[in-house]
C-alpha cells in the first residue's frame, strides 16, 4: 500500500505571454517535517489540515485548458505530450505557434449556492469534484450539482 502525502504545491507561471508557460513547481511535504502518523493522533491535527485547506483556496485559481496544458507539455517535450482523454487527442499537436481557445466568459459559478454540506463553490477550487473522495460525504446527486452550479470552481469550463 502507498502512504498520503500531505503535500502543498505551487507552479509558477509566466503571464507576460498570451499563452502562460510553465517556469517551474515548488512543492513540500509535511513528512519532511514531521511523521504524520504521530502528528494525526495529536490534537493541532485538525486544525492544521483544516486552516491548510483553507489557505490552498486563497491561491489565485489558475484555469488553464486542455490546449494551454498541452503546449506546456509539448515545451518539456513531444514524449509528455498526453492522448488519453478526446480533449487531450483534440489538442495533441499542439506548438508554440498555437492560439488556445479563450475559456467561456459565460462559465461562471452560482455566486448564491451552498452545496449540501453548506459550502460555497469557491471551496471546492483545487478540488476533483468529479472523483470525489467518498470520505467528504458528499452524495452522487449533491456532486452532480456542485459540478452543474460551480463549473468554473471545479474546472469544468470550456
Amino acid at each position: 500500500g502507498g502512504q498520503n502525502l500531505y503535500a502543498g504545491c505551487m507552479a509558477a507561471y509566466d503571464r507576460t505571454q498570451p499563452n502562460p508557460s510553465l517556469l517551474g513547481v515548488t512543492c513540500l511535504d509535511v513528512s519532511l517535517l514531521t511523521d504524520v502518523t504521530t502528528w494525526k493522533s495529536k490534537t493541532g491535527w485538525d486544525f492544521f489540515a483544516c486552516a491548510a485547506t483553507d489557505m490552498t483556496k486563497q491561491c489565485r485559481q489558475v484555469n488553464l485548458m486542455e490546449c494551454h496544458r498541452q503546449k506546456i507539455r509539448q515545451a518539456y517535450s513531444a514524449d509528455s505530450v498526453c492522448s488519453g482523454t478526446v480533449e487531450q487527442k483534440r489538442f495533441a499537436s499542439v506548438d508554440t505557434s498555437t492560439v488556445c481557445p479563450c475559456q467561456d466568459q459565460k462559465c461562471v459559478d452560482d455566486p448564491s449556492f451552498i452545496d449540501e454540506l453548506g459550502y460555497f463553490c469557491d471551496t471546492w477550487v483545487g478540488d476533483d469534484c468529479v472523483n470525489t473522495n467518498p470520505a467528504w460525504g458528499y452524495s452522487e446527486a449533491g456532486l452532480a450539482v456542485v459540478r452543474e452550479k460551480c463549473p468554473k470552481s471545479c474546472n469544468l469550463c470550456e
